[in-house]
């Protein structure tokens, strides 16, 4: 039987040892990769031992994942009012496009210029004419706006490139999400043609494993949803694809601060290596 509300506080007054938490919905998957302690364990110590063998340093092991955007909307909030009878509303943008960002972090709290997946099948004058788009910004294309095998391979021609700058070791580490454009025979080779190590997380563990899942995105898509928001304040119903764009060196500067992503490593247990910090959360 369901209790009410009122006998749960009355429990919670009587009983302070326990504590109220939200919870939330998982997968059945991961709550299935969460059970696997042993496995989650050997990943660790071969991303460790591979750290060791090639002599990578925090400089050099980068973590790289995608998001998408559905351009033009972004969250409900709350709002204090006397009128209860009243649904509070605020028009909002209404494009619905899909545009993926790709983006890649260093344990070292570095940020190399993102990958931005617009769709369509060419490049349009006005992506880059009128939103200040940042000179070393990636731009790609695909039909659905979605990453694909070739995206995938353009975008570690534009890791290398943008990498190498900041590079201190013979070789990189590269984090993935085992997504099957990371898996090509040209992806690979590229790869092991430039001393770029790929190391795939265990599938369904990036909620705990990956630094960019754990910490970054969360606030990357707030940081969106505030740019939309304060549009429609301003009278803008139009967030599209180009107020995207003009934007998004505001939402990357708010959301993938040093010390974030350097948080990112730590919390995952990567940077500084921490096994036991990782188990203890399962």
């Amino acid at each position: 039987p369901t209790v009410s509300g009122k006998w749960s506080r009355r429990f919670l007054k009587r009983h302070p040892e326990y504590l109220i938490q939200r919870q939330y919905t998982m997968e059945s998957d991961r709550k299935t990769a969460q059970q696997t302690p042993e496995e989650i364990k050997q990943w660790l110590e071969k991303f460790r031992a591979l750290c060791k063998q090639y002599k990578i340093k925090a400089t050099d092991i980068w973590n790289a994942d995608k998001s998408g955007f559905r351009v033009g909307i972004g969250k409900d909030q709350f709002v204090i009012t006397l009128d209860a009878s009243r649904r509070p509303t605020l028009g909002s943008a209404s494009c619905r496009e899909l545009v993926t960002v790709i983006e890649c972090v260093s344990a070292a709290g570095a940020a190399i210029d993102p990958m931005v997946v617009m769709p369509g099948s060419d490049h349009l004058e006005d992506w880059y004419a009128e939103t200040g788009l940042g000179d070393d910004y990636a731009v790609a294309v695909s039909d659905t706006g979605y990453i694909n095998d070739a995206v995938s391979l353009e975008w570690v021609h534009h890791f290398d490139e943008e990498t190498r700058k900041v590079q201190v070791g013979e070789y990189r580490l590269l984090l993935l999400d085992g997504h099957i454009s990371h898996c090509t025979v040209e992806f690979v080779r590229y790869c092991d043609d430039n001393k770029i190590i790929p190391l795939c997380l265990l599938p369904h563990t990036t909620h705990f494993l990956q630094p960019l899942d754990v910490m970054i995105f969360q606030p990357y898509k707030h940081f969106h949803s505030k740019a939309i928001e304060e549009a429609t304040r301003l009278g803008n119903p139009d967030f599209d694809k180009i107020e995207f764009l003009a934007n998004l060196t505001s939402i990357r500067q708010q959301a993938m601060k040093e010390t974030t992503i350097r948080s990112s490593f730590r919390a995952t247990g990567l940077e500084p290596f921490d096994v036991d910090l990782v188990l203890d959360k399962l």
